[in-house]
């Protein structure tokens, strides 16, 4: 149905991401696999959902029928175009098929809720300044509020592509296996070149969630192809969450019903619900990370091989050793250096993880020296 022979954007750094401080810049991404389908039983719990979704449509009575067509599949997928070519394509689909259905719904939850049954939400394009990190579209809580509540990104399929995020969810799958997430390198040069296409939108969905003037925690970003969902938690490590991929067929309407509902508060995710990291292994990669800059040419994930650096935690040597490059190679001659589906030219670095050293049985462990846990399923 869509093809890739479809125009790429192309994004640089903008003037609100060239302004921001260490303690405001995307420091970690990881994982959230589940994200999508706890989002929809929070909605399946909430009381407005259950008591508009139990209704019973009479397709004889005109107001019945028009719902039902405006939100079933085979109704508001039926004009669908059969290509891609533009981010225009994918934001008319997008509400088309998926946005305005949600909509729809959503204003039948909130004709029930007296707080907000007066007030005029809707969901469209967001406007500012170029360069000002401004989303293609969001929830709007009424009219003449300028900031959105949730944020919506479009794309089109070649820059939205397997290739472009496979190696980048290769590797956080790796780094859920092991309970941590994937350090991020922010990037110091404005050349596109220097910038993977991951990368890129990686820091422009960042960049709209840390919004000074209002606290965005989700964002939505699709090329109706294949969509993402992301959750920015509270905390001070700067971490960014992403779903697993929903290809084109597998998301629907109650998807974003269900995103609506968490960034209107009628739903949450409490800090139970969010992927746990091993606080151990954490701290250690803070540590490292910090006594041990990237030096890689190109931004985004860190391209140092995680298992690597986590078994200096077994290691009779401190943290605080200065990394040497194995062999005097970079990471680009080493076909072990990055993680599982990640090649060394999608993400470069020129300090090579330093091998740990092997453990004396009779050394006496430093107060760094506990054994990184492996857990294949990622359970804490």
């Amino acid at each position: 149905m869509l093809n890739n022979r479809v125009s790429a954007s192309t994004r640089g750094l903008t003037e609100t991401e060239k302004a921001y401080s260490l303690s405001d810049q995307l420091q970690w991404v990881a994982l959230f696999p589940d994200l999508r389908k706890l989002a929809r039983a929070k909605l399946m719990e909430n009381p407005y959902f259950k008591q508009v979704s139990s209704r019973v449509l009479d397709l004889d009575n005109m107001d019945d029928r028009r719902l039902y067509e405006s939100m079933h599949p085979a109704y508001c997928a039926d004009m669908i175009p059969p290509e891609i070519r533009q981010e225009s394509d994918t934001t008319l689909c997008m509400y088309g098929a998926l946005i305005w259905p949600a909509m729809r719904f959503l204003k039948l939850m909130i004709a029930l809720d007296d707080s907000r049954k007066n007030k005029r939400m809707y969901a469209g394009a967001c406007q500012g300044k170029k360069g000002a990190g401004t989303p293609d579209g969001g929830l709007f809580p009424d009219v003449g509020v300028e900031f959105s509540d949730i944020n919506e990104e479009w794309k089109t399929r070649n820059s939205l592509s397997s290739t472009a995020f496979g190696p980048l969810m290769a590797a956080l799958r790796r780094a859920r296996i092991l309970n941590v997430p994937r350090k991020v390198c922010w990037f110091e040069k404005d050349e596109n070149e220097t910038m993977g296409t991951y990368a890129k939108i990686l820091y422009q969905i960042y960049a709209q969630l840390k919004n000074e003037h209002r606290d965005v925690r989700f964002s939505i970003l699709s090329s109706f192809a294949e969509t993402y969902f992301f959750y920015r938690p509270p905390g001070p490590d700067n971490v960014l969450f992403i779903s697993e991929v929903c290809p084109y067929g597998s998301v629907c309407a109650l998807d974003f019903i269900a995103f609506f509902a968490l960034a209107l508060a009628y739903t949450q995710i409490n800090p139970g619900d969010v992927p746990k990291f091993d606080s151990r292994k954490f701290e250690f990669l803070k540590t490292y990370y910090d006594q041990h800059p990237a030096k890689q040419g190109k931004a985004g994930l860190d391209a140092r091989d995680v298992d690597s650096i986590l078994e200096l935690m077994v290691s009779d040597s401190p943290v605080q050793r200065p990394a040497t490059p194995s062999h005097g190679r970079n990471l680009r001659s080493r076909s072990n250096s990055v993680a599982p589906g990640v090649s060394a030219s999608d993400i470069e670095d020129n300090d090579a993880t330093p091998r740990a050293r092997k453990v004396n049985a009779d050394a006496t462990p430093t107060r760094l020296d506990f054994k990184a846990r492996r857990n294949p399923r990622g359970d804490q």
